[in-house]
C-alpha cells in the first residue's frame, strides 16, 4: 500500500478485514478480495493470484524437529484452522493431497489465523502456510518453514466488485494498482 500511497497521495482506502464469508455486493464498499470459489450474481471478479501452502512452525519448534520425515507431521501438534470457507484446506487436505498419512491429528484450533500464525511462531505447533502470507514473516526469522511438503493452494483469490455499482475513478486506479501487484509477483507460482 505505501507505493500505491506514494503514487496516489490524495486517495484515501479504508479497509474492512473480515475472515468471514461476507456479502459485500451491496454494502459501501468498492472492491473487495476474495477467495476465488464460485461467481456471485451481480459481480465482477478479476483472478489476481494463485498461492502455495507449506507447513511452517516457530524457530524453537524447527531445531526441536530439525530432520523431521514428512510422514511423521501428521504425529506433531497441529495447529488447526476452523475456516469458515469449506473450501480452504485444512489438515486433512494437505497431508491427503501430499500422500502423508494422518492418524488422529492432534493439535491446538484457532478461528482467527492471525492467532493461529502467532502459536505457530511460540512454538506451539504447526501451522498451514500460504505463501503469500508466511513468507514476510520467513524472511523476518519470526517463522520456519517445516518440511519441504507443498500444495497448491486449490481457492486462490480474485478481485471483486459489484456490477450494478459504477466504480469511482479512485476505485479504478485501487483496482489497477491491485492487478498490477498481483501480476509482477506480489503473489507466488504454484508448486
Amino acid at each position: 500500500m505505501v507505493d500505491f500511497w506514494t503514487r496516489h497521495p490524495t486517495i484515501s482506502v479504508n479497509y474492512l478485514i473480515s475472515e468471514q464469508t461476507r456479502d459485500f455486493r451491496n454494502a459501501e464498499v468498492d472492491l473487495f478480495v476474495r477467495s476465488a470459489t464460485g461467481a456471485w450474481p451481480n459481480e465482477n471478479a478479476e483472478p489476481l493470484f494463485e498461492d502455495s501452502i507449506y507447513p511452517v512452525c516457530g524457530v524453537g519448534f524447527a531445531i526441536e524437529h530439525q530432520g523431521i520425515h514428512p510422514s511423521e507431521l501428521s504425529r506433531l501438534p497441529l495447529l488447526h484452522m476452523d475456516w469458515t470457507n469449506p473450501d480452504w484446506p485444512l489438515w486433512q487436505d494437505f497431508l491427503q493431497a501430499a500422500s502423508v498419512p494422518s492418524e488422529g491429528l492432534r493439535g491446538k484450533r484457532f478461528g482467527k489465523y492471525a492467532v493461529l500464525l502467532t502459536a505457530a511462531e511460540a512454538n506451539q505447533g504447526v501451522a498451514l502456510g500460504w505463501d503469500s502470507l508466511v513468507r514476510p514473516l520467513i524472511e523476518e526469522g519470526r517463522l520456519v518453514r517445516l518440511t519441504e511438503l507443498s500444495m497448491r493452494d486449490p481457492v486462490g483469490f480474485c478481485l471483486a466488485w459489484n456490477s450494478k455499482k459504477r466504480l469511482s475513478e479512485s476505485a479504478v486506479k485501487l483496482k489497477a494498482w491491485l492487478v498490477e501487484q498481483a501480476q509482477s509477483g506480489m503473489h507466488v507460482q504454484p508448486e
